[in-house]
């Protein structure tokens, strides 16, 4: 079994004007390196920096999105116990109430997607 070589580790200190500074803290802000030295030793060895950025351009389109999404979604689970007591019942005028039910909760979903379209229409008309 090959035995692993320590190498010994040296601290190194130095001083840097209070502009650079802020520059590596805005860097580092910015950065996948959660402490300074990390940053400072991915510089000194030339590897590249992994930044982090956020676009909030998309966060209230998505947002929105996502509500059009749950309510589809419930209006899919009320489909299915619609169609579930259409199925089980076999009295006909309780089959022609549910289906009528049926056809509101189809035109009801219908208008959400519609809703759900011209909210990516509106944003990417921008």
């Amino acid at each position: 079994m090959a035995t692993k070589q320590k190498t010994e580790k040296v601290v190194v200190m130095s001083k840097i004007s209070m502009e650079r500074y802020r520059e590596l803290l805005g860097l580092l802000s910015k950065s996948t390196n959660l402490s300074m030295s990390a940053l400072i030793r991915q510089i000194l060895s030339n590897k590249p920096i992994t930044c982090r950025t956020h676009d909030q351009t998309y966060d209230l389109v998505m947002e929105r999105m996502s509500s059009i999404q749950m309510e589809i979604q419930e209006i899919g689970v009320n489909v299915d116990q619609v169609v579930h007591d259409f199925l089980v019942n076999s009295d006909a005028p309780r089959r022609r109430k549910l289906a009528k039910r049926l056809e509101g909760k189809v035109k009801e979903a219908l208008r959400k997607l519609e809703d759900l379209e011209n909210v990516v229409k509106d944003h990417f008309k921008q």
